[in-house]
């Protein structure tokens, strides 16, 4: 089997290389492009790109993970998922946007709320900060980076969501296969390094959760309908000014920014539903919580503490009127985990015997880390 310079882990880069700045164009183009079409068809108050992005990219990549764990994979499949996602985001999105300008026009609606000068020129801040480290370092830091690139090298030459084949096919493996099935995707359809690919995705993650944190602040606002985008600004510019993201970038935990990235559009998605009861807003919840085990195991626990108590704080809140309050209530509780685990079922019979083996955590079970897990990983914050 013969590799070139494309299939190694890490080679070293020259400074201002243009194959990373290659790969973010192309990902980052796609990705903002879809949430830019995508954003008017979402049934908001005002168009989220960086939400609708991440709503593309959980489908994408649950589309991925579904197919594969029942047919094996092929790469052609995901070309096929992007085709799709692209020409409905299209065509709903078009169409919505047309409808709206109609609305207008006729003196009923006045669509607005899209990012302005400002907030674009934030968000291009944003992009040229997590770029630079990639003109800079040859390649990414850290050991993470190491091991999530060996998981895309075996997946891409094998196919396998479990083992190290084809290099050693007897050792399974256990993590969330999201990040490393688009890191083997990518390499193979762009013919550029791992750790560019790698980087490049990582950048691109950084400015979509910055930019759904905008969304998120903005639906938070009371005077959204009015226009009013303040706290939205705040909110991404507090991701930013935080550190935490920089850091875990630089720390090459890039399965933990796809989960931040899923699990704030899940956050946002949710709390529409709660608040509105849209379908619309049902499906994105589901399916950007069906993807967190996909992305990372970590995200997914903390993003279950902090849920537990906020369907607890919508039950207290929403007693009143039981006819419309009670359905909503069991989607939150019941119906949006159920479509999410329907959804990963493939993926969960796939890796159902690695679970019963003999892979045992060296760490000691007892109930006195309950108290330091729930500290730490955010449960007493919401409560």
């Amino acid at each position: 089997m013969r590799y070139t310079r494309a299939d190694c882990l890490y080679t070293a880069q020259k400074p201002w290389e243009i194959m990373p700045l290659f790969v973010i164009f192309v990902f980052g183009s796609i990705m903002l492009g879809a949430g830019a079409m995508l954003a008017p068809a979402l049934p908001t108050h005002s168009p989220r790109i960086g939400l609708a992005a991440a709503l593309t990219l959980a489908f994408v990549t649950a589309g991925s993970v579904f197919y594969a764990a029942l047919f094996g994979w092929n790469t052609l499949v995901i070309d096929y998922m992007w085709f799709a996602a692209l020409v409905g985001i299209f065509f709903t999105g078009t169409l919505s946007a047309g409808m709206f300008r109609a609305e207008a026009e006729g003196g009923t609606r006045e669509y607005e709320g899209w990012a302005g000068p400002r907030e674009l020129a934030f968000f291009a801040m944003v992009g040229a900060i997590f770029v630079a480290p990639i003109l800079i370092l040859p390649v990414p830091l850290d050991t993470d980076a190491q091991g999530f690139g060996y998981l895309a090298l075996t997946m891409r030459e094998s196919g396998s969501f479990t083992t190290l084949a084809p290099f050693h096919p007897e050792v399974n493996w256990l993590y969330s296969p999201a990040f490393p099935m688009l890191v083997a995707y990518l390499s193979e359809r762009l013919n550029a390094g791992i750790h560019t690919i790698q980087f490049a995705i990582g950048a691109v993650l950084c400015l979509i959760f910055i930019w759904t944190a905008y969304d998120f602040g903005n639906e938070l606002d009371p005077e959204m309908e009015r226009g009013s985008r303040r706290y939205g600004v705040a909110m991404a510019f507090s991701a930013l000014i935080g550190l935490g993201l920089f850091l875990a970038y630089m720390d090459s935990h890039f399965t933990a920014l796809l989960g931040l990235v899923l699990a704030l559009a899940f956050m946002t998605f949710v709390m529409r539903y709660a608040k509105e009861g849209k379908r619309a807003d049902f499906i994105g919840a589901a399916l950007c919580l069906g993807c967190m085990p996909l992305a990372q195991p970590d995200m997914t626990i903390v993003l279950g503490l902090g849920y537990a108590p906020f369907v607890l704080l919508v039950w207290l809140d929403g007693r009143r009127d039981w006819r419309a309050f009670l359905p909503r209530w069991l989607g939150l509780v019941i119906g949006i985990p159920l479509v999410a685990v329907l959804g990963i079922s493939p993926w969960l019979a796939q890796i159902a015997p690695l679970l019963g083996s003999e892979i045992r955590s060296p760490f000691e079970m007892s109930l006195s880390h309950l108290l330091v897990v729930t500290v730490y990983h955010g449960g007493v914050i919401v409560i």
